[in-house]
């Protein structure tokens, strides 16, 4: 956060800035929105409090930059889709590197018109010692996802060995080289590693069960006949599939979601003749859209629970942000190498 600050504090809502930056970064950490709102959004909060941002906008800029977490490589979701459909883990990774980064610096161009209106100026602008003796600061948490990423694509390890990896270097920096890690953390560390752990495998568990009923029942099947029966346009079945996602993710967790109905919409790619990546690709980023909007909207409650606003002025607040997401989601949807282009020079499937 602190290199995120030094770069663009200067920059129209500067604190909000530095939070969108450093979420990207963050993004690039975790792989989960709700990490990386919990993260970034202890570390900004005060400080835009004190500066007089409103609570709503503040849950915003969060809600925003979380939603980034399982778009922006590695991501959690892009994992549980290839566990579940063998499409290559690494492939769904690079994926996400071209359209993470456009929301990104849109979002970011959204804070600087909205603090325009809003009257949030910058702080001044850091001197290049500032720059520089921050970024050595960060340096050895920025070169985390270039050693996960890079790793899994490289083949050195898979997506499985690589969180275990990520684990085994956090352990190795938090420990001796930043020195904030304490031996009297590591049981604190474990209980709530084995509590989130136990939730989500809950959520796998009984929602795999369920996905493997709809296949007994041949609903997936049912799906494609439904659709065909509407159209055999594919670019109008892709039009189809985004709008039930994003119904979906309205009522539904994302997780549970996904699960649920990744067996269910694989077949799709192959029965109208879209490629597998880039389809699991549009897929995700349409169910996250549920994450960022109520009734479920898991990341604008905790940015909100956060920021300390006002949740319906939060849902109006979080609006230009939904609006730049369905925008991207549409344009990667039909412009497949915004989703491909990188893929492409490493995997055959995407070319």
């Amino acid at each position: 956060y602190a290199f995120a600050n030094a770069l663009t504090r200067h920059w129209r809502g500067g604190l909000a800035q530095s939070t969108m930056g450093a979420s990207i970064v963050m993004s690039g950490l975790s792989g989960s929105g709700v990490a990386d709102i919990s993260a970034i959004g202890a570390v900004a909060v005060p400080g835009m409090l004190k500066k007089g941002y409103k609570p709503s906008f503040i849950a915003s800029v969060l809600t925003a930059g979380g939603f980034l977490g399982p778009i922006i490589p590695p991501s959690i979701m892009m994992i549980v889709y290839g566990s579940i459909t063998n499409v290559s883990i690494g492939a769904l990774f690079l994926s996400g590197v071209i359209p993470g980064l456009m929301l990104g610096f849109a979002f970011m161009g959204m804070i600087w018109y909205l603090a325009g209106r809003l009257n949030y100026a910058g702080e001044k602008r850091a001197s290049m010692r500032e720059v520089w003796v921050a970024f050595g600061a960060a340096f050895w948490a920025l070169i985390a996802p270039i050693i996960l990423v890079g790793g899994i694509i490289a083949g050195v390890f898979t997506p499985t060995e690589g969180g275990a990896m990520a684990a085994l270097y956090a352990f190795v920096v938090g420990t001796f080289i930043y020195r904030e890690l304490k031996p009297k953390d590591y049981f604190g560390i474990f209980v709530h590693t084995g509590l989130l752990t136990g939730g989500i495998l809950i959520i796998i568990a009984t929602a795999s069960l369920f996905g493997w009923l709809l296949n007994r029942l041949h609903f997936p099947q049912m799906i494609v006949d439904a659709l065909l029966a509407i159209t055999t346009n594919p670019s109008l079945v892709l039009f189809l599939v985004i709008v039930v996602l994003l119904a979906v993710g309205m009522v539904v967790e994302t997780l549970a979601a996904a699960i649920i109905l990744i067996p269910v919409l694989n077949p799709l790619a192959a029965q109208f003749g879209f490629n597998q990546i880039h389809f699991a690709f549009v897929i995700i980023l349409a169910l996250q859209l549920g994450t960022v909007h109520p009734p479920v909207g898991v990341y604008l409650f905790l940015a909100n629970k956060m920021a300390g606003g006002r949740l319906e002025d939060s849902v109006i607040d979080v609006l230009p942000f939904i609006a730049i997401m369905i925008a991207v989601l549409l344009l990667v949807a039909y412009v497949p190498q915004l989703a491909l282009y990188l893929p492409s020079f490493f995997y055959a499937d995407a070319k």
